[in-house]
């Protein structure tokens, strides 16, 4: 399992460390798997600091060990997964003459009744068709935008994919 106890034990030294007993200062994981051995509890635990190998070990033993220590034992619990950092966003390749958004978004595409928005290899109508969406989907996210394009419709704004290789004109939004 992912998540997992942490205890902590105060004693002796960090470097304190006997087989089987609970001698010194501790951070044991104690994972929330569990088995039944006869009608007793046991769960996973794994000692970092003695540099053993994870065992079993019963519910009840491991509260003894750690009384000796203190009298009141702390548990803490992480019951959600911990996040992993989050990845790096992938670059933006700007088209020549192109700005980036900052912060890409869709808008839906509001071309006439029936119609679909042209996606195109380059800024030019007589380039690659590589794809339509249809009226109001929103599916294609802008990163990048040029004003350097063909004039179609009274504009040279296009707007591009975050590759740079997928573009839709302004008349299409």
């Amino acid at each position: 399992m992912s998540s997992w106890y942490r205890s902590v034990a105060p004693g002796g030294s960090a470097s304190s460390c006997s087989a089987g007993a609970f001698d010194g200062n501790h951070v044991v994981l104690v994972s929330p798997a569990t088995r039944l051995v006869g009608l007793l509890r046991q769960r996973w635990v794994d000692d970092p600091i003695c540099k053993l190998t994870g065992r079993w070990e019963y519910e009840y033993v491991l509260h003894r060990y750690a009384s000796k220590f203190k009298a009141g034992i702390g548990f803490g619990a992480f019951l959600t997964r911990v996040p992993k950092a989050a990845p790096a966003p992938l670059p933006v390749k700007l088209y020549p003459g192109a700005t980036r958004i900052y912060r890409p978004y869709a808008r839906p595409i509001s071309v006439g009744a029936g119609r679909s928005a042209v996606v195109r290899a380059r800024l030019t109508r007589a380039s690659a068709k590589v794809g339509t969406i249809a009226n109001g989907r929103t599916s294609f996210l802008l990163y990048q935008r040029t004003r350097t394009g063909q004039l179609l419709a009274g504009s040279r704004t296009w707007y591009g994919n975050r590759t740079g290789d997928r573009w839709l004109h302004s008349s299409a939004f």
